[in-house]
This record gives C-alpha cells, structure tokens and sequence, in this order.
C-alpha cells in the first residue's frame, strides 16, 4: 500500500476538545506514556491591506514536486496586528513519521486570479516551504506573504523573503517552532493562528461550523489524502535496472536515476530509467573510452529531470553535455567532479586546479582556486572538499566569496540534502578508519562529527533528517543531528555502493562476485530482506 501524508483543518473548538480526552485518558492510564501528535501546523499571514483583495491558493506536495490542482483557496483575511492572518493547515503523515512534504502558497491582489501567477507574477506574491515530520513533534512553520515579493518568482527549491530576496525554502526548527533561516516571525514570536483553519472543500463530516460559515472536520479526521509512491510497491521488485558492471558515477533526479555504465572497453554510455522502474535508456554515448575507465576522470550529476556529464581523456579540452554538448573551461583536460545547483547551473573541478562554473546566462569563470576531488550543491552554495579540507563557495551576483570550514577534514565525500546541512566522509586523522561529519551551514560554517571509527566509506547521500552511506556489504545511516548509527541493510557477499536519497527512499547498487550490478530501493529505515536479484 503506498504510503500518504493528510491534511487536516482543525478549529480552536477541536483542539480543546482534543486537549480535553487527552487529559482524560491520561488520568486514567496513570502511568501510560502520552506522545504529542506527529504534524505540522502551517499559519499563513501577509503584510498587505485586507481591502486590496488578497485571494490565495493553497498546493501540497512533496519536496520541489507539488500537485497541479490546489486544496484551498481563501478570499478573504483577517486584520491582525503587525500582519494579517489567511488561516491554518494540518499536515499528518500517514505512513513513515519521518517523512518530508512541501507547501507552496499562490497569493494575487486586485482582482487578480491566482491561476495566472505562474504566467504573470505581477501582482503575485509565491511562498514556499519544504520541511519533514518528527515522529511525535507537533511542528509549527509561519509563512509570511509579503508585499517585497510582489511580481518575484524564485527557482525550484527557494521562497521569496523580506528585500525580495530568493533563498532555500528548508525550513530549520528549534524545539517546535520552525522558520526560513535569518528570518524570524513578526515581533519575534510564532504568528498567532486567528485566521481561523483554511476550509478545503471536503463534504462535512460530523464538525464546527467556522465563523465564515464553513464545515470544520472533527479533529480526528483527514481533509485530503495526497498518495506517495510506495518505495517498493505490494508485488513489486526492488530492483529498478541492471548493468554490466558497478556504475562509474551516478545520480538521482527528480524522476529519473541515471548512470555512467562501461558495459565494454569501447562502450560508455549515460543511461536513464524511471524511479519507479522501466526500460532504461542511453541518452548519451558520445563519451569517448579511455584506458582504464573506472579511473576515468568522469563527474556526473543529476539536475531536475536530466543529467548533467563531464569528462575529458587528458590530452584534449574536456567536454560537457547536459542536453547540449560544449567544451570545458580551456585548459581542464580531465574533470574529478561535477556539481548543479538547477537547470542551467552547473561547476565542473578538474584538472587545471580550479572549480568552475557556468550558468544559463554566462559562460564558466573560476570560483575557487584548488584542486576539488568532491563537489556538492545545494540552493545557495557550493562545497569543494580538497586536500586542506572544505570550502563553501557563493556565487551570488558579484566576486565569488569563498569560506574554508574550520576543522573540516581533507579529501572528503561530500553530499547535501534539503536540510541547508552538509555531511562530509573522510578518514580520521592519522587513522585507517573513517568518520561522518556534519557541516553547519548557518553564517560561518561548523563542522561537528557524528560517527567515528568506521570501515572505509564509499558512497554518501544525505536528505532532510539523515546522512547514509555505504561501507562494503552493508548500508548505514546517522541522524544529522547525532545519534547513534543504524544499519539499514546488509547482504553478505554483496558489494553496497553508489547510495542516492529522495523523500521516498534510499537507492544503492549491489554487485556480486559474478554477474551484472543491480539498481535498487528500499525504505529509508532498517529493511530485513530484498529479492535475490541477479
């Protein structure tokens, strides 16, 4: 059965009708424990005037995907001090309590239909939030539709802030309160919820009737059920491709995964198949062979629904292709990693001792002076780990500021969720084992470890809650804000390799002694058995 997240709208009415049967029970059960419930209450307000009309729309979704059709709109708004209230949302997880969702918020004024934002953001303010579920967390995100944002429309994976600035749209939480970072809620506090609950449409069941004259459902039950792929569907396989042999580099976009596969000395291709499983499919075999090619300086990365490829034989300008082919910065030869940040917005590291990057608007310029063996992306930044340790990179408009981590250990794997955090992998200092570390990501960075002693690392992905990785024939894991690791699987005999992230599972190649490698998923939490496979 796949598994959901649910939307509930609650009135004041219900919640102290729930504050009450909990006291109840709690009384009777004496020493029976009682768990918050596990949700995310989203309160909406905006610095406009009431009277210029305001109509919103609300769209849930998961993590940069959000469904096309939305579950509320809201005509009206109430005046408040400091800003004015639109109304609240419930957000409960069905299925995994740790798992992640999106809300996107579509606001027009002046008579303006919120239908038509997308194609003309005048008169349009857009607001975005990613966050994730805490099993027993009753979580509280404020969204601030502000008069700043009027007519600006931010990439995927951003939200507009005061100034009119565009900025990650993860949200970080302290205690129960979560807020876009640098930007806390009016007067400091959590906006009040006096907007009353957002009615979605939903024929009534047995609840309040609201001071706007709608339906309030009884606490205890769902608005809006959203369906989620299940991450291995009841009859499904969990394998999702096969290959010759271990993948040279991979990637998981928003639909797609993708690999480089050296199925022959003379045969290197980039191939493409759906999360879900299918035919997969070259979309790329232009890369010319080199000599010993699971040490070809290749870099792949994913970025939305394509892929991005970068390799070179040493002796010539290296090439790029993302959909076009185009020629490297002049004097990279050979390219050691590739990161995107988003359509059109990719760096290459590679031989001539620089990290490059180019977007849809300029050609490559240099943005780090070094020799990078890893690159990682997230909606802000860029991180190179080089053999001094790792350097955020900002490419925002102007001179390329760069920031070394203090502490950060040299020659690492890197990998970025959607949590603004960075995790790094690397062996420990005059040591033969491994770490985990964690790279803050707030005004200077900070690095902080989360596991030690570990066997050799060979892959790392991180996404809002955990950073996972591989270690020979086991897959682990590590809460990214510490805690003790946890073996999500193992099979011995099996090499474990290539791990990849989304909001729905945890990817990874296995490859046996004899026989082609293996694409497959699982959940993102210890898991007893997969198929034999291959």
């Amino acid at each position: 059965m796949g598994r959901a997240f649910e939307i509930e709208k609650r009135s004041r009415r219900s919640r102290r009708v729930i504050t009450a049967i909990s006291a109840t029970l709690l009384l009777s059960l004496g020493s029976a424990n009682c768990y918050s419930p596990t949700q995310v209450t989203v309160a909406l307000s905006t610095d406009l005037d009431c009277a210029e009309g305001p109509r919103t729309r609300i769209y849930k979704g998961l993590p940069s995907k959000y469904e096309t059709a939305p579950e509320a709109e809201v005509t009206t708004c109430n005046p408040s001090v400091g800003e004015a209230q639109i109304g609240t949302l419930v957000f409960v997880p069905s299925g995994s309590s740790d798992s992640a969702a999106s809300v996107r918020v579509v606001l027009a004024r002046g008579g303006k239909a919120p239908a038509e934002c997308d194609s003309d953001p005048a008169n349009c303010i857009i607001a975005t939030r990613s966050f994730s579920f805490v099993e027993h967390a009753a979580r509280n995100v404020p969204i601030r539709l502000l008069r700043d944002c009027l007519g600006t429309k931010c990439g995927e994976g951003e939200t507009c802030v005061a100034g009119g600035r565009c900025i990650s749209n993860r949200v970080e939480c302290t205690g129960d309160d979560c807020g876009l970072p640098g930007e806390p809620p009016p007067d400091g506090t959590r906006p009040p919820n006096d907007g009353g609950s957002i009615d979605t449409g939903r024929p009534p069941l047995d609840g309040d009737v609201l001071r706007d004259g709608s339906v309030d459902v009884d606490a205890d039950e769902p608005d809006v059920i959203v369906d989620v792929p299940a991450c291995v569907p009841a009859g499904g396989s969990d394998i999702i491709a096969t290959t010759t042999d271990m993948p040279v580099h991979t990637g998981t976009g928003t639909t797609h995964h993708f690999w480089i596969a050296d199925n022959t000395p003379i045969d290197v291709k980039v191939m493409s198949v759906p999360k879900d499983g299918g035919t997969a499919t070259s979309i790329y075999d232009g890369i010319a062979p080199v000599q010993g090619v699971d040490e070809a300086p290749f870099g792949l990365a994913a970025s939305g629904n394509t892929a991005v490829v970068a390799y070179g034989n040493g002796s010539s300008t290296a090439s790029v292709w993302n959909g076009t082919l185009y020629s490297a910065p002049s004097g990279m030869t050979k390219v050691s990693a590739v990161a995107s940040r988003g359509p059109g917005r990719i760096a290459l590291a590679g031989t001539n001792g620089t990290v490059q990057e180019r977007t849809a608007a300029s050609p490559f310029k240099s943005v780090l002076s070094a020799n990078a063996v890893s690159l990682a992306a997230d909606p802000s930044f860029y991180w190179a780990a080089t053999a001094s340790g790792i350097t955020r990179i900002d490419t925002a408009p102007g001179t390329p500021a760069t920031i070394a981590v203090a502490g950060a250990p040299p020659n690492a794997l890197l990998a970025t969720g959607t949590n603004d955090v960075v995790h790094a992998a690397a062996k420990e200092s005059a040591k033969t084992t491994w770490g985990i570390w964690r790279v803050s990501n707030a005004g200077s960075p900070s690095v902080e470890p989360l596991v030690t002693g570990r066997a050799a690392v060979t892959s790392l992905a991180s996404d809002a809650t955990h950073v996972y990785w591989t270690e020979s024939d086991e897959l682990w894991r590590v809460a990214s804000g510490g805690g003790a690791a946890q073996k999500i699987f193992a099979q011995a005999g099996v090499a474990l390799d290539r791990v990849t992230v989304d909001a729905d599972c945890v990817y990874f190649w296995t490859k046996r002694s004899v026989g082609p490698a293996a694409l497959r998923r699982g959940p993102r939490k210890p898991f007893a058995t997969i198929s034999a496979g291959p």
